[in-house]
């Protein structure tokens, strides 16, 4: 291995152990980021500017990967931010864009009832703290296909897991689809239960610098709350899944039912008019052989009857 090579490798490693740093006290409440309910600020740059989310995940983005003028140090802040952004910043306000405000986020769940519980369908749970290792400049970590296969053997029976991956590699996230029938929601609702009985839900993950870190898996229900945050997760959420509350869930269940039902109805009457139809074909062909026989039979008998009497008469 070249020494440039080498110098990379313990470049990498200096920026992740002290991004570690940076991500802890972010995590810890160390630095401000929201100003107001619209307003964020960069914590590691002087006399920042305000920003929206995504402008301030791009710029976090730009000096922590792209910028040739960073020093170490500035790098490692904000890629710390970036992670922080991406992981663990539970946008609860939906917040507007400077760039194009006809183009704010809505909170979606204001259309559902405020009594119900919005989730994400298919039926579908969030799993975070997946292990994950640097290696060869990226992280990684276990496959969906493995996670599949773990979770399986437990009795949960998913149908998918899809793991997070950005640039970085391996996010330590993962969303589980249990597809889009009451038994998947009876068993993404057991998968809930069993992490939140071990103190190991939603809240405890957003709440674990608090009550202490550990290397255990936390797992919860996806709801509007997950579709409605920004970041690996809420996009992934936005683009192959719908919000429904178990009521609306049941009501749609039974219109389907229902249309359903009268699809079979008239299809069975389409087959039992057809059925008509062709006994009723049967029934003409069989009367007609019948009357072609007794014709034939008729003639038969005229012919018997006209030549009887000259058989007779040769006889004698």
């Amino acid at each position: 291995m070249s020494q440039s090579r080498r110098d990379a490798i313990d470049n990498d490693i200096r920026i992740e152990k002290y991004k570690r740093k940076y991500l802890k006290e972010l995590r810890g409440g160390c630095f401000k980021i929201r100003h107001s309910e619209n307003i964020l600020k960069c914590p590691f740059c002087p006399d920042s500017r305000d920003y929206c989310y995504d402008d301030l995940l791009r710029h976090a983005n730009r000096i922590g990967r792209q910028s040739k003028g960073a020093t170490f140090i500035e790098r490692a802040k904000h890629m710390g931010l970036v992670e922080y952004l991406e992981k663990d910043f539970d946008t609860k306000v939906k917040l507007k864009s400077f760039d194009s405000p006809s183009e704010s986020l809505l909170d979606t769940t204001q259309k559902q009832n405020a009594n119900e519980d919005v989730y994400i369908w298919p039926w579908m749970a969030v799993v975070a703290n997946i292990h994950v290792e640097y290696k060869n400049g990226m992280y990684v970590g276990d496959s969906g296909s493995k996670l599949k296969e773990d979770w399986t053997g437990k009795g949960y029976k998913p149908e998918k897991v899809h793991t997070m991956w950005n640039y970085k590699g391996h996010s330590g996230l993962s969303v589980v689809v249990f597809g889009s029938t009451w038994d998947g929601l009876c068993r993404v609702l057991m998968f809930m239960k069993d992490f939140e009985v071990k103190k190991h839900g939603r809240e405890d993950w957003f709440s674990r610098e608090i009550n202490g870190n550990d290397d255990k898996l936390y797992a919860w229900i996806a709801t509007d709350k997950d579709y409605n945050y920004i970041g690996l997760v809420g996009k992934y959420l936005k683009k192959n899944g719908d919000l429904k509350t178990v009521a609306g869930f049941q009501k749609e269940e039974q219109v389907k039912n229902s249309k359903l039902f009268m699809g079979l109805k008239a299809m069975i009457d389409e087959k039992d008019k057809r059925s008509d139809e062709i006994n009723a074909e049967i029934n003409k062909t069989d009367m007609e052989l019948k009357m072609k026989q007794k014709k034939q039979m008729s003639l038969i008998w005229v012919h018997d009857q006209y030549h009887r009497p000259f058989l007779s008469h040769e006889e004698s």
